[in-house]
């Protein structure tokens, strides 16, 4: 079925369809500045990490995370602890935010974040990457320019921007909250916006942002995240008419199975039971840097798995990947 239709200034009928293409040769991002100075939202967690630290690795580059959590300062035994021992600690931290009458769940939500950022953190040192991390609000125009003007000073002008930054919480409709609605919406959509805004008079090879697939299909639960990576894709489609010189794109991304939104423990078991089939990570840095490679012609890739009655339109395996024109 057609899930998007449009139409143009004559009234002519438009639906956007997905289309398997194969990459074409195009090597002139393979040339990215040496030793350039990239920002990462969302960076220092999850699927954007991961990619990251691939990109720093393969190209050398001088990466600057930026994300909404603070710089994590840790117990440094913690980073040595099994998973028992890390379990009483979970037990430790719940008890004594019930005494304080703070949620529990949301006081270790904040201990692990902050042990996730503290491993990656080391993670990017141990691999020898150029790595520094800045706390900010992305949606928040005034501090991304702070936070932008101090990344110049440290490293020189910008030279590309993955924007995964993002906020997902899903339920029925009638149970959204607004603010949640609002942060989904702020952290994909108004950070894209500044961040497009605020480099305006930067060098950007890339501007490459993380969608989601459920933005171009859907998805039970998340109305406002679908809503939210659709309208950043459209920003990302406008943005890349307007500056030609940035090659710029938008990722929508299925499930990936180690890190990201989905492996969290209520969501992994609803996607295992509609047999939802997770994307290694390494395999997902790869489709990205190769688009990266050939120049990012698309201004939206589509990751996903053909369906079976599709098989034998690909001389690959069922996984591929869709781009829209």
């Amino acid at each position: 079925n057609d899930v998007e239709i449009g139409y143009s200034q004559s009234l002519d009928r438009c639906v956007v369809q997905m289309q398997q293409r194969d990459l074409t040769r195009n090597e002139a991002s393979t040339n990215l500045t040496p030793s350039g100075t990239w920002v990462i939202t969302g960076g220092a967690r999850g699927v954007t990490a991961e990619v990251a630290r691939h990109l720093g690795q393969r190209f050398g580059l001088r990466l600057h995370l930026v994300g909404s959590s603070p710089l994590p300062e840790i117990n440094p035994e913690w980073r040595t602890w099994s998973d028992e021992q890390l379990e009483g600690l979970r037990k430790e931290i719940c008890a004594a935010a019930a005494r304080r009458g703070e949620k529990p769940i949301n006081a270790w939500k904040r201990i692990q974040k902050a042990l996730e950022i503290d491993a990656n953190l080391t993670m990017f040192a141990a691999a020898g990457i150029d790595v520094s991390y800045h706390s900010c609000d992305v949606s928040d125009r005034d501090q991304l320019a702070r936070t932008l003007a101090e990344i110049r000073a440290a490293s020189g002008p910008i030279n590309g921007i993955v924007h995964g930054a993002g906020f997902e919480r899903s339920c029925r409709f009638d149970k959204k909250k607004p603010d949640d609605v609002e942060l989904t919406f702020s952290s994909k959509v108004d950070g894209a916006a500044a961040l497009m805004e605020l480099t305006v008079d930067d060098p950007l090879q890339a501007f490459i942002a993380f969608g989601s697939i459920s933005g171009r299909i859907g998805a039970h639960g998340q109305t406002d995240y679908c809503s939210a990576n659709d309208m950043l894709a459209k920003l990302v489609d406008w943005y890349q008419i307007h500056r030609p010189d940035c090659a710029a794109t938008v990722f929508h991304w299925p499930a990936w199975g180690e890190v990201g939104m989905a492996v969290r423990p209520e969501t992994k078991g609803l996607l295992e039971r509609i047999d939802v089939k997770f994307m290694p990570t390494l395999e997902g840095a790869n489709f990205l840097i190769d688009e990266l490679c050939r120049g990012l012609p698309e201004r939206e890739i589509l990751i996903a798995q053909l369906p079976k009655w599709d098989t034998s339109k690909s001389n690959a395996s069922t996984d591929s990947s869709e781009r829209l024109p």
